[in-house]
C-alpha cells in the first residue's frame, strides 16, 4: 500500500515539475528572455572552464562579453514588444484568416456592382487555374463497357485449382489466385 501511495506522490511531484517547466518555457519564449538565458548559460560554462569573470576582470574579452549581454537584452526586448503589442494588433487588423477587413468590404462591394451588370470578375487572382491536360487513356483489353452495376456471384472453381470466378448475368470473370492475390485472367461471355 505504501508503494502505491509513494508512487502517487512521485507522480504528482513530477507532474508539478512538468507544469512549472512548461510555464517557465512559455514565459521565456513569450518575453524573449530565452536569448539572455542562453547567453548567461554560456557565461556560466566559460566561468566553470576558464574562470572567466566579466564583472571583476576588465579586459577586451570581458567588454566583448558584456556587449553581447546588452545585445541579447535588446533582442529579448524586441521579441517581447513583438509578441505583446505587434502580433495582437496585426491579428486584430487583419482578422483570423490574415486578410484585411477593408479589402473584404471593397471586394464585396465590387462583386455586388458587377452582379448588377451581369457578371463578376475578381480584380486580383492569387493563382490561375489552368486545365490539367491528361494523356488519353486507352484500354488494355478491348471489352464492352458495362454501365449497369451488378453484384456478381463469387465462388471458387470446382474444375480448376486456385481459380476464383465472378459470375454475372452475361459473363464469367476468371481470376487466378497467386500468393493470396486475385489476378484477372480472362472474361468468358455466356451464349444466349
Amino acid at each position: 500500500m505504501t508503494g502505491i501511495a509513494l508512487g502517487s506522490v512521485f507522480r504528482a511531484i513530477f507532474y508539478l515539475i512538468g507544469v512549472v517547466v512548461k510555464v517557465l518555457a512559455s514565459v521565456l519564449v513569450f518575453t524573449g528572455l530565452w536569448v539572455p538565458a542562453v547567453y548567461a548559460l554560456l557565461g556560466g560554462i566559460l566561468y566553470l572552464i576558464y574562470h572567466f569573470d566579466p564583472l571583476n576582470n576588465q579586459g577586451l574579452y570581458e567588454y566583448l562579453y558584456l556587449t553581447g549581454a546588452i545585445i541579447t537584452v535588446v533582442i529579448a526586448l524586441i521579441i517581447f514588444i513583438r509578441n505583446l503589442i505587434v502580433k495582437p494588433i496585426k491579428k486584430a487588423v487583419t482578422g483570423d484568416d490574415g486578410t484585411e477587413p477593408w479589402k473584404k468590404k471593397k471586394e464585396k462591394k465590387n462583386k455586388e456592382k458587377s452582379e448588377e451588370r451581369g457578371e463578376w470578375v475578381p480584380k486580383k487572382r492569387l493563382f490561375s487555374r489552368q486545365k490539367e491536360e491528361k494523356p488519353e487513356e486507352k484500354a488494355i483489353f478491348e471489352e464492352p463497357v458495362f454501365e449497369k452495376k451488378e453484384e456478381p456471384n463469387i465462388y471458387l472453381s470446382a474444375v480448376e485449382e486456385n481459380t476464383l470466378i465472378h459470375e454475372y448475368s452475361d459473363r464469367f470473370e476468371v481470376y487466378k489466385l497467386v500468393n493470396g492475390r486475385a489476378i484477372r485472367d480472362k472474361v468468358e461471355y455466356k451464349n444466349g
